[in-house]
């Protein structure tokens, strides 16, 4: 018999060192027998095993269980034992609990690391909407007292019509009573010698806009109204954003006084902005502020956003009330044939973007919502499924803590602070998700010409968010199994009673039930997939009336550069000449825009024979000024007439090219338009006429009707800056607008060509919505399939792992495989069924809900409601017919040996 060898002393020191004097021999020697038998396999496991032991020994618990037995150690430390069990004894528990918990997972992680993905991803989709969420509209702006500040506009066309320069000038002048300062600005993109071709996000200041927003300054100051501001040709100063001067001019601390080169002059900097301020009363988050010169110089261009702060001791309401005041007195000077004057009023505590893009967005944050807390639910749906699964493994050890002593709380308070680790670790994972996710989607070229500078960190509201998800998701998940485990019997499971049909069968009621609901809700998201897969393909099918692909594009202007008109127009001329000389250009020509472009430019136009309609002046169709060979460079069909040609310049009469809907603006019924005159508002007495008309086509979106367009001649406007468009005989687009950026440069090294693109790529943006829309559904709804599948193959399982004795009789009496594949199968089928059926009442109620953001497919699509369901439920087969399929090929006297 080998010598008997206890566990290294010091061990075995400190643990009776931590033990009351009555159990201190007794489970001393007790561990030191376990651990004899561990170290005759491995001394090493052995000792980590016993200093685990040391280290989790619940001391509280033993010292109450001493003082039970007599009452030394309350009376050596004066507590009774009711102080003990509500304060350190309560502790004590719910560590021992936690203790138990954790070794439990630990001892499991197979189990553990799929519970930790599935919840990681279902509160990773939650966190990272909800900080895209908290980027945009719940950051603080930097506005003193922003509930002061309002945003006014022109209800005009649409509630939130831009105003005029003469407008705000009025309510600057005539109602001083009512606002302490009053602003108006618009946004640019500009072009600095700090960024190179890349555009810098740019406010045109009128008025005292820091005033306005209450802004301090981290240096200089701000601008000085009615000397800096409100003046044409007024000295050129800046004030830039902490953003701008630390990421572009490296945060040089003597920058003030100091010059920038903004587009082609210097401008001097006054300020630089405290950290805190973002800009978002533009929409965007700017860099640099600048003085409006031309605004003063077009008073009644309607292309501002009116901003003002409430006068000392002014309500909301009395502001409203001097607006309407100071249009009824505007109107009154106003002809009776143009648009009513009437102002709105937004506070800018309402407004995070813009007050017509928040109203959009709202209804598309709660659909992605709605669809990222699903996804959870699924999760959570899934892992109850398995929690209950291995609830049911644990019976007897539930019985026997009950039988012992253990009160039908602790036994649910043990699983519950198991599933809420899971639920924190999984919280921890989704956090880490949602970044990467967050950096992949802002990684996304956005179809704007402007880089949104969004701070997607994690703060404290994400921090709270992601806390409060993962309570809800223990609660999910975790209170169903811990209830089953509660209420089960003692004395029953204790003699192996409740093993059978019985108490079995309602667990994997309640575990078909979760496997129903995970099958109904991921059918319900791929039916939303769907939708929007076949809308995107819809939309995407539709005929534009002009070319989209094979077409190089890149933005030259000379006039940023610093050319004057006359230069810039014949360093467009030479480079366009240029260009068509390139090997592999079949055709090029000069525009400064493209239809489905983002923006919106108008011009008025208006017969001379006939009064203009009733409120309007002119109409108001979108237009673009072009040169020539547009028009076959875009491959526009041109009905009648023709189009520009080079001698269309500033010394040639005025002529027009319009669309068929412009035509029927004008001559309503009539087809002979070339040829007919009109009077341009850029061209105000003299007469233009119509040399061609082209066949209509598609100007902002692809849902459109019929839309007015009108084209002028670009020699025949003051622009300096122009897109410069090369259709390609063969080859790739893309490769060519980078030789063709190459090629201006040779003019002038300095020549701005912020870009180098291609048609489809400028003219993608009415597909950006929906692409990610079916996108981000399909890979949600990929997922939800993912975790219903995993839950329903779990759920055969499990039942097939119970049925092994069943299984084993019947094979061994001779009962075909294929059957007992069949009867196997039979539940996991029935319940894909019964979730299908299911989420095609669901799927009917989404697509409903979500018919106003489709493109040419009903929110009750059949194709999509029939081959949804069938795809679903193919998979929820295979899912069924593996397990089953393992089952019926055991052999049956293993499996028999086995039970």
């Amino acid at each position: 018999m080998s010598p008997r060898f206890g566990p290294p002393a010091w061990m075995e020191r400190w643990l009776r060192r931590r033990l009351p004097a009555d159990f201190e021999e007794v489970v001393a020697g007790d561990l030191a027998e376990e651990w004899e038998e561990r170290a005759a396999r491995s001394r090493v496991g052995a000792a980590l095993w016993y200093l685990g032991q040391v280290l989790t020994i619940d001391t509280a618990a033993l010292r109450d269980a001493a003082a039970s037995l007599n009452g030394e150690w309350a009376r050596q430390h004066g507590r009774s034992t009711r102080e003990r069990l509500t304060t350190r004894g309560v502790v004590g528990i719910m560590g021992q609990d936690f203790r138990y918990a954790l070794r439990r997972l630990v001892r499991s992680p197979g189990f553990t690391l799929v519970a930790v993905l599935s919840l990681g991803l279902g509160i990773g989709a939650n966190s990272a909407l909800f900080t895209a969420v908290n980027a945009v509209f719940l950051q603080d702006d930097g506005i003193r007292e922003p509930e002061r500040v309002v945003q006014i506009y022109w209800d005009g066309q649409n509630p939130t019509w831009s105003i005029t320069w003469a407008w705000y000038r009025d309510m600057r002048d005539d109602l001083a009573d009512v606002f302490g300062e009053v602003t108006a600005y618009r946004l640019q993109a500009r072009r600095t010698d700090a960024t190179g071709d890349r555009l810098v996000s740019t406010i045109l200041v009128s008025g005292d806009y820091f005033g306005v927003m209450g802004n301090d300054f981290l240096l200089g100051r701000g601008f000085e109204p009615g000397v800096e501001t409100d003046v044409e040709g007024g000295p050129p100063v800046a004030v830039l954003t902490h953003w701008f001067w630390t990421n572009a001019l490296g945060a040089d601390p003597d920058i003030i006084g100091k010059n920038i080169r903004v587009d082609a002059e210097a401008f001097t900097v006054v300020g630089v902005l405290p950290e805190g301020f973002s800009g978002k009363a533009s929409g965007v988050e700017v860099e640099l502020f600048l003085p409006d010169w031309e605004a003063p110089a077009y008073p009644n261009a309607d292309n501002l956003v009116g901003g003002a702060r409430l006068a000392d001791g002014v309500t909301l309401p009395q502001a409203e009330a001097g607006l309407v005041r100071l249009a009824a007195a505007l109107q009154a000077g106003r002809s009776e044939d143009r648009t009513p004057i009437r102002f709105s009023m937004f506070p800018e505590s309402e407004v995070r973007v813009h007050p017509g893009l928040d109203q959009a967005a709202v209804p598309m944050v709660a659909l992605l919502g709605a669809v990222v807390l699903m996804v959870l639910v699924i999760a959570c749906t899934n892992l109850a499924s398995f929690l209950l699964a291995r609830a049911a493994d644990r019976r007897k050890e539930f019985a026997i803590r009950r039988a012992i002593g253990a009160a039908r709380g602790r036994v649910i308070s043990q699983l519950m602070i198991e599933s809420f680790l899971l639920a924190a670790v999984g919280a921890l994972v989704g956090i880490f998700i949602a970044q990467l996710s967050l950096r992949a989607v802002l990684a996304i070229e956005l179809p704007i010409p402007i880089a949104l500078n969004l701070d997607t960190g994690v703060d404290g509201r994400v921090l709270v968010f992601t806390a409060g998800v993962a309570v809800l998701a223990t609660f999910l998940f975790g209170i169903f199994p811990a209830l089953a485990a509660g209420r089960e019997e003692v004395a029953p499971t204790l003699r192996d009673e409740s093993t059978g049909a019985g108490g079995g069968r309602g667990k994997v009621g309640l575990r078909g039930a979760l496997v129903v609901a995970q099958i109904a809700l991921s059918l319900t998201l791929l039916v939303g997939a769907g939708l929007f897969i076949r809308s995107l393909a819809s939309a995407t099918s539709v005929d534009p009336g002009f070319e989209r692909s094979g077409i190089a594009a890149i933005t030259v202007d000379p006039g940023n550069t610093g050319y004057d008109l006359e230069e810039s127009r014949r360093i467009l001329d030479r480079a366009l000449g240029e260009i068509r000389a390139m090997p592999g250009v079949e055709q090029a020509a000069l525009g400064v825009r493209v239809p489905l472009e983002l923006g919106i430019w108008r011009s008025g136009i208006r017969r001379m024979d006939v009064p203009p309609p009733p409120g309007r002046e002119y109409w108001m169709p979108q237009n673009a000024y072009v040169g020539d060979g547009y028009f076959e460079t875009l491959g526009f069909d041109l009905i009648a007439g023709r189009g520009f040609e080079s001698t269309d310049d500033e010394n040639a009469p005025p002529v027009a090219v319009i669309n068929e809907a412009l035509a029927e603006d004008l001559w309503p019924g009539e087809r002979d338009v070339v040829g007919r005159t009109v009077e341009l508002a850029n061209h105000e007495g003299e007469p233009a006429t119509v040399v061609g008309l082209v066949r209509d086509f598609k100007v902002a979106s692809l849902t459109e009707g019929p839309t007015s367009y009108l084209f002028q001649p670009m020699k025949q406007s003051g622009t300096t800056s122009a897109i410069v468009l090369a259709k390609v005989s063969g080859g790739d687009p893309r490769v060519l607008a980078e030789r063709m950026r190459e090629q201006v440069k040779t003019i002038d090294p300095d020549m701005y060509v912020h870009s180098a693109t291609t048609v489809h790529q400028m003219t993608d943006a009415v597909f950006f919505l929906p692409r990610m829309a079916a996108i981000l559904l399909a890979i949600f709804g990929g997922l939800a399939l993912l975790l219903a599948s995993v839950g329903l193959y779990g759920l055969v399982s499990f039942g097939v792992k119970r049925r092994e004795k069943e299984v084993g009789i019947r094979l061994s009496l001779g009962a075909d495989p294929a059957g007992v594949v069949r009867m196997i199968m039979k539940s996991g089928t029935r319940l894909a069924v019964l979730g299908v059926a299911i989420g095609v009442v669901m799927g009917v109620i989404g697509g409903s809900l979500v018919e106003r953001f489709l493109f040419g497919v009903p929110g009750i699509d059949l194709v999509t409601l029939t081959l949804v369901p069938l795809f679903l439920a193919g998979v929820a087969a295979l899912a069924s017919w593996i397990p089953a399929r393992r089952a019926a090929s055991v052999d049956p006297v293993q499996s028999l040996r086995n039970e």
